[in-house]
């Protein structure tokens, strides 16, 4: 079931292990959304964070999605914005689950 949400992942190896990571999640239709972007501490500003996204977009492309989404944390504006190319936007966000630690 959770197949046809996922436009798959993008995995980066160095020497076999993992140092960078992407998922993105659709609604099946024009909309896909960016998760879960991580990169090894080690590994970091060195260009790969905006590589796996390049792929990300080249493979969202590809098929019917329109429309690419990220949320991110303030500080993490220079790299979403500024490297990978996405638009500033208003979102909403509502809390649904118990009080953050």
């Amino acid at each position: 079931m959770t197949d046809r949400h996922s436009l798959g992942w993008v995995v980066a190896r160095d020497s076999g292990r993992v140092v960078g990571f992407v998922n993105v999640v659709t609604d099946g239709g024009v909309h896909a959304w960016v998760q879960d972007t991580m990169v090894a501490t080690t590994m970091r500003h060195h260009g790969l964070g905006t590589k796996m996204l390049a792929m990300v977009r080249a493979h969202a492309l590809e098929g019917p999605t329109e429309w690419l989404h990220v949320d991110f944390a303030p500080e993490l504006s220079d790299f979403y914005l500024g490297a990978c190319g996405f638009e500033d936007t208003t979102a909403g966000l509502m809390h649904l689950g118990p009080p953050s630690r």
